[in-house]
C-alpha cells in the first residue's frame, strides 16, 4: 500500500472520537484506522461477515466497541470473505468450519481465550448518530516487537500507544474478581507477554497508590483469592512440574515471590504464540458509491455499526501481513446492501460444525480451463486433478526435501519432447514437500532429500494419468503481499497401472495387532515394527506394539507412580486428539499443532532405567534436565528411541512407554533399518526445528542429531550419513522421466549476439511460449534473445544452489498479488550467485535482499533471457534469467530514484 493511500486514513484512538467525525446532517464517507482487540467473528455466508472489537475502556461491556462488516452477498464477495477468515484463522490459530452448506457460524468471546490485537481500516459511512464501518482491511498486531520489546523510535507512534492503552485496560480487568478475563487462561499467553503484565501491574498499582484518590484503598488488594491457575491444571497431580517434583518440597515458593502473589506461584501450561509472522490476514474493498443511498435505512434506526480502518503510515514494522479481501477483477462499484443493525448479540452460542476441506470434483480440461479452476478456488480448497506429469524438478522456496510437479491435463497425451514447457501456458505447477506427509498410492512418501522425493515421484507417477489432490495455499512474498500457489496432498495412478508400478519404499505401518490379552508375547523388540507416528494403525479394543525414534519435547508428574511424556517425530495423526504439557519447541512462540505432539505415559520402573541411560550418555541426572520454567525439554534436543504399547482411548492416540533410551549421534549399535529410519527423522526435524534454537544449543543438539554449521545455518551433516547397509532403489532403464545433470548456464559471460527488446510487459513475457533466441541444447551461452524489463521485486528466495526473485508491472494497491502477473526470475548455481554478488560470497544478509523488495512504486532494470532446464529426459522447462546482474548495480539504481 502506497503511502499517498495509507495517508487517507485518521487514525482513531478511542471509540469515543468516531462522534467527533461525524456532523449531523452532512453525509460522511471517509477512511478511519484504529487498534483493537477482537472478541466476536458473526459469519452469514448470505449476507455479511461481522467482526466485533472491544477497547475495554469501560471493562468487559456487553456492547462491541466496533463492529466491522464484510458484504458476501454475491459468489465472488463469499469466496473472497470465506479466503480471509481462512487466512485469518491461519494468522491467529483461530478454528473456522469450513461450510460448504450455505449455513453461518457465529465465534463469541475469542479474546477469553487468545489475546488478537488487531490493527483495523476501514471506511466510516454515515451521519449523526447513524453509521457504519465498512472493513476494508486488517493486519495483526506483533505484541512482542510493538509493545513488550519495542525500540525507542517505536514508542510514541499512534500503534503503540493504542496498543499500550488496550493492554493496561486488561490488566485492569484482571484485578476484577467477577470478569472471566484471566491473563492466566490465555492459551497465546507467552513469557514475554507474562513479565510485561506483571510489569505494568506493578506500575499501575504504584500509580494509584501515589494517587490521592485512592489513597484509602491502596491497602486493600482487589485479587481474587482464588487461584487463576487452577483452569489451567487438568490433572490431579499437586506439582509444580516434574522438576519441583523431584527437587523441591510440596509447600515450596519459587524465589522472589510470595504466597498472595498467584502470578508468580502458580503455574502455566500450553503457552502459546503471540508472535505473527509474515502469514496474510486479510483486507477488503467495499464499494463506496452505493453505501451513501444505503446508509439512509440507518437514520431511523437507533442502534450503530462500525466498521475500521488501518494507517499503513504509523505500522511500521510492527504489523504484519495485510490480505485483500477484493481483488483486482472485482468491480470497485459493487453495492452495500444493507446495514443489519437490529442482531441480538446475546443469541445463543452456536458450536461450529468440524472444520472440513471442500474437495472439487475431477478436473479433465485444457490447460486454461485448468487454470480457471485453480483461479477461482476458495484458500485450502483440495482440488481433484487428473493429470500427467511432464517434468519434475527441485524446488528452492523450502527448507526441507521438496519438489514442483509439471502437470498437464489428463485426457491428452503429454507434449511432444521438442515442445519446451512453460508454466501456466502449456503446464500447471504443483509442489510437493515431504513435510506434508503426501500419499502416493496407498503409501507414505518419506524422503530425506530432494533428489530422493523426485526419484519416488518420477518412479511412481511416470508419465500415466493420475488423480492428484492439491491443496491451493498462500505463498507469501515480501512486505506483506501474497499469491497462492498448489501444495500436493496425494497422487494416484490409474486403477489399471496401479499394479504395474512398485510404490517407493516407506516405513510401514504396523500390522502386529492383538488383543490385549495377549500382548505380553508381542514385546520382543524384533516383533515391533519400526515406524512413524502419522502411520500408526489403530482399531477399537486393540493394542499395538511399535518402535519409533522421536524427539522428546516435555515431561510432567501426573502422579506417585507415573509420568506423562510427550514427543515429537514432526509427523501428525488425525487421531492425536490427547494434550500434551507444554508442546513447544524452544519457544512459546513454537508451539506444536495438537496431531503432532503425542503424548505418552512411562511408569516409575521404566523411569528410572530411562535416569539411567541419562546419566550414563550424558552424565546428569533426569531432574537437571529441566529449567525452572515449565515441563519443555526441548532445549535438550534428545532423541530417544521408543518401544510403545498403543491403543485408542476415547478416540485417541493413547499408550505406555515400555523403553526409552536417549541415542546419540553416530551411535554405533543402530541396526541397518533403524539408521535409514533415522536419516529421514532427522532431516524432517532439522526443517522443523527453529534456526536460533539450533544455533544457541548447537552443541547440545549435535550430541543426539548429525549437523554442521554452514554459512550460519545449522544444517544435516551429509557426510555423517555413512550407512553401509545404505539399499538402493532400483532403477528401471525404461523411465523417460530420468534426467541428466544440468550445469547451469554462465550468465556473466554473455556479452555477443544479443537481441534485445525493450519495455516487455511481464504478463506478456510470462505467457511466450515460443521465443525467437532461446538458448540452445548445443551452446547455451548464445542467447540471443534479451528482454529489458522495468519491474517491482516483490520477493527475494535465498537458496544454496539458487536465488530466486518474483517480478511485477502491476501497481501495489493490494496486498494480494496475482500469480499470473507475475514473473518468477532465477540466478542457477553457486557461480552465478557468487557474480550476483559481486564474486566474494554465495550468500547475503536478510537485510541486503529484503532492501531490494519494492516500498511503493520503485521499479528496477533487469536484462532477461529464456533458458531451458531439464525436467525429465527428453523435456525442458522455460526459466527467465538475468543477465549481466549484480546486487550493487540494483542498490545503485534505487538509491538513485530514491534521490529523484
Amino acid at each position: 500500500m502506497s503511502d499517498a493511500l495509507a495517508n487517507e486514513y485518521v487514525f482513531v484512538k478511542s471509540p469515543g472520537e468516531l462522534s467527533s467525525l461525524l456532523s449531523g446532517d452532512t453525509m460522511v464517507n471517509r477512511g478511519i484506522q484504529f487498534v483493537s482487540v477482537l472478541t466476536d467473528i458473526d459469519f452469514d455466508p448470505q449476507t455479511k461477515c461481522h467482526l466485533y472489537f472491544k477497547n475495554f475502556q469501560h471493562g468487559d461491556t456487553e456492547e462491541p466497541d466496533y463492529t466491522c462488516r464484510i458484504i458476501c452477498n454475491t459468489t465472488a464477495t463469499l469466496n473472497l470473505t470465506r479466503m480471509t477468515l481462512s487466512l485469518f484463522s491461519q494468522q491467529f490459530d483461530l478454528e473456522f468450519p469450513e461450510n460448504e452448506a450455505e449455513t453461518q457460524f457465529n465465534l463469541e468471546h475469542i479474546h477469553l481465550d487468545k489475546l488478537c490485537f488487531v490493527l483495523c481500516k476501514g471506511a466510516l459511512v454515515g451521519r449523526g448518530s447513524s453509521y457504519g464501518i465498512f472493513l476494508k482491511g486488517l493486519r495483526p498486531i506483533d505484541l512482542n516487537t510493538t509493545l513488550f520489546a519495542a525500540r525507542d523510535n517505536d514508542m510514541g507512534t499512534a500503534v503503540y500507544e493504542a496498543t499500550k492503552t488496550i493492554f493496561d485496560n486488561l490488566v485492569k480487568l484482571n484485578r476484577n474478581s467477577k470478569a472471566q478475563f484471566k491473563f492466566v487462561k490465555l492459551s497465546n499467553l507467552t513469557n514475554e507477554m507474562l513479565r510485561y503484565f506483571q510489569a505494568r501491574q506493578e506500575s499501575i498499582q504504584l500509580i494509584n497508590t501515589k494517587n490521592p484518590m485512592y489513597g484509602a484503598a491502596r491497602f486493600n488488594n482487589d485479587h481474587d483469592s482464588v487461584n487463576d491457575f487452577d483452569s489451567q491444571v487438568p490433572d490431579t497431580d499437586p506439582d509444580f512440574n516434574s522438576y519441583a517434583h523431584w527437587s523441591q518440597p510440596s509447600n515450596a515458593v519459587p524465589a522472589g515471590g510470595t504466597q498472595g502473589d498467584s502470578l508468580t506461584n502458580d503455574r502455566i501450561e500450553h503457552s502459546g504464540s503471540s508472535g505473527f509472522h509474515s502469514t496474510v490476514s486479510s483486507a477488503m474493498g467495499t464499494a463506496e458509491s452505493g453505501a451513501v443511498s444505503q446508509l439512509r435505512a440507518l437514520e431511523a434506526r437507533p442502534k450503530t455499526i462500525h466498521l475500521a480502518n488501518t494507517n499503513y503510515a504509523q505500522t511500521g514494522k510492527n504489523i504484519q501481513a495485510e490480505a485483500p479481501i477484493q481483488q483486482s477483477s472485482l468491480s470497485s462499484t459493487s453495492s452495500v446492501t444493507s446495514f443489519d443493525t437490529g442482531e441480538n448479540l446475546e443469541a445463543e452460542k452456536k458450536q461450529p460444525p468440524p472444520k472440513k476441506q471442500r474437495v472439487s470434483g475431477a478436473l479433465e480440461h485444457n490447460i486454461k480451463a485448468l487454470n480457471s479452476s485453480i483461479a477461482s478456488a476458495c484458500t485450502d480448497e483440495i482440488l481433484k486433478l487428473q493429470v500427467r506429469v511432464a517434468g519434475i524438478r527441485v524446488h528452492h522456496g523450502s527448507t526441507g526435501p521438496s519438489a514442483v510437479l509439471l502437470c498437464q491435463p489428463g485426457d491428452q497425451e503429454l507434449t511432444a519432447d521438442s515442445e519446451l514447457l512453460c508454466v501456466n501456458v502449456n503446464c500447471v505447477e504443483i509442489e510437493a514437500n515431504s513435510v506434508d506427509n503426501i500419499k502416493c498410492g496407498s503409501k507414505l512418501l518419506d524422503a530425506d532429500s530432494s533428489e530422493s522425493l523426485i526419484e519416488q515421484l518420477r518412479t511412481y507417477c511416470r508419465e500415466d494419468k493420475l488423480t492428484i489432490a492439491a491443496k491451493k495455499v498462500p505463498l507469501l512474498l515480501g512486505n506483506g503481499h501474497f499469491t497462492f500457489k498448489l501444495a500436493l496432498r496425494s497422487v494416484k495412478a490409474d486403477e489399471r497401472i496401479e499394479k504395474l508400478v512398485s510404490p517407493p519404499p516407506t516405513p510401514a505401518a504396523s500390522q502386529v495387532v492383538v488383543s490385549s490379552n495377549h500382548s505380553s508375547q508381542y514385546s520382543q523388540e524384533s516383533r515391533d515394527p519400526l515406524t512413524t507416528f502419522s502411520a500408526i494403525s489403530l482399531a477399537e479394543k486393540r493394542v499395538e506394539f511399535v518402535r519409533t525414534f522421536a524427539l522428546l519435547v516435555s515431561a510432567k508428574s501426573v502422579g506417585k507412580k507415573m509420568t506423562k511424556f510427550a514427543f515429537t517425530d514432526f509427523t501428525s495423526h488425525p487421531s492425536n486428539t490427547l494434550s500434551a504439557a507444554d508442546a513447544f519447541i524452544g519457544t512459546y512462540a513454537d508451539r506444536l499443532p495438537q496431531d503432532k505432539a503425542f503424548p505418552f505415559v512411562i511408569y516409575n520402573d521404566h523411569l528410572a532405567q530411562f535416569d539411567r541411560y541419562v546419566r550414563e550418555k550424558m552424565g546428569i541426572t533426569y531432574k537437571e534436565l529441566f529449567n525452572v520454567f515449565d515441563n519443555n525439554l526441548t532445549h535438550q534436543g534428545i532423541v530417544c528411541r521408543l518401544e510403545l504399547k498403543v491403543k485408542l482411548y476415547n478416540g485417541g492416540v493413547d499408550g505406555i512407554v515400555r523403553t526409552c533410551e536417549p541415542i546419540l549421534a553416530h551411535d554405533p549399535n543402530l541396526r541397518p533399518d533403524e539408521i535409514q529410519f533415522l536419516r529421514s527423522f532427522y532431516t524432517r526435524s532439522i526443517a522443523h526445528i527453529p534456526q536460533s534454537l539450533l544455533v544457541q544449543r548447537f552443541d547440545q543438539y549435535a550430541m543426539f542429531f548429525p549437523i554442521t554449521k554452514f554459512n550460519g545455518l545449522v544444517v544435516i551433516d551429509e557426510n555423517a550419513h555413512h550407512n553401509p547397509h545404505h539399499h538402493q532403489q532400483r532403477q528401471d532403464p525404461s523411465l523417460s522421466m530420468q534426467v541428466q545433470v544440468w550445469e547451469p548456464p554462465n550468465l556473466s559471460g554473455i556479452t555477443a549476439n544479443l537481441k534485445v527488446t525493450d519495455d516487455v510487459e511481464l504478463p506478456v513475457l510470462a505467457t511466450m511460449n515460443n521465443v525467437s533466441g532461446d538458448a540452445n541444447d548445443d551452446d547455451e551461452n548464445d542467447v540471443l534473445a534479451v528482454f529489458e524489463v522495468h519491474a517491482k521485486v516483490v520477493h527475494v528466495l535465498q537458496a544454496p544452489e539458487c536465488l530466486v526473485f518474483h517480478l511485477t508491472n502491476d501497481y501495489l494497491t493490494q496486498d494480494m498479488l496475482d500469480s499470473h502477473r507475475l514473473l518468477r526470475v532465477e540466478i542457477p548455481g553457486a557461480h552465478n550467485i557468487a557474480n550476483f554478488y559481486g564474486g566474494a560470497q554465495t550468500r547475503a544478509s536478510e537485510n541486503e535482499l529484503s532492501g531490494l523488495v519494492a516500498g511503493g512504486d520503485q521499479r528496477l532494470t533487469f536484462r532477461l533471457s529464456p533458458f531451458k532446464a531439464p525436467v525429465s529426459s527428453s523435456r525442458n522447462v522455460r526459466i527467465w534469467c538475468p543477465i549481466e546482474c549484480s546486487i550493487y548495480e540494483l542498490q545503485a539504481e534505487m538509491h538513485v530514484k530514491q534521490e529523484e
